[in-house]
């Protein structure tokens, strides 16, 4: 009887163990960028951003996220003028520990437009920043055309 007991804690405690990670973990932010002009159509986004009341250094955005090794991030696909970026808060820059964004908060913003899936910075097409965005529970929408200030390359 009482090993049967151990065997519910045990459980129990993995449970509740396994559902934090999944809580931790399951946000589902995203940055959407609109009216963005045709040129850039078939081409890569990345995003990086300042968080304003957030206990984490920074806010990364790409499709396939490597903090430990930029090259390998595989970026967000542009298509019909619009990509939606996936957004990841980085928890521990030395051991690249990252969670999904799903928090409110204002950001400094950066999006970059790569002509290579990859983080080549050769391949760099251009660069927008935005002063202020407002995220509601990890997703924001800005327009292209709205950025702050843009840099060709």
């Amino acid at each position: 009887m009482k090993k049967g007991f151990i065997h519910l804690v045990f459980l129990a405690i993995v449970s509740i163990i396994g559902m934090n990670f999944i809580s931790c973990s399951s946000g589902n932010g995203t940055f959407t960028l609109t009216n963005i002009p045709s040129q850039y159509n078939g081409m890569y986004a990345y995003l990086e951003a300042d968080l304003e009341n957030s206990k984490y250094s920074g806010l990364v955005g790409t499709q396939k996220l490597n903090v430990l090794n930029e090259e390998e991030n595989v970026l967000a696909r542009i298509s019909n003028g619009k990509v939606s970026i996936p957004l990841w808060v980085i928890t521990d820059w030395e051991s690249g520990k990252y969670i999904k964004f799903s928090d409110n908060d204002k950001a400094e913003l950066e999006v970059t437009i790569f002509d290579s899936s990859t983080m080549n910075y050769d391949k760099c097409k251009v660069r927008i920043y935005y002063e202020t965005v407002v995220f509601s529970n990890g997703k924001a929408t800005k327009s292209f055309l709205d950025a702050d200030d843009k840099y060709d390359y």
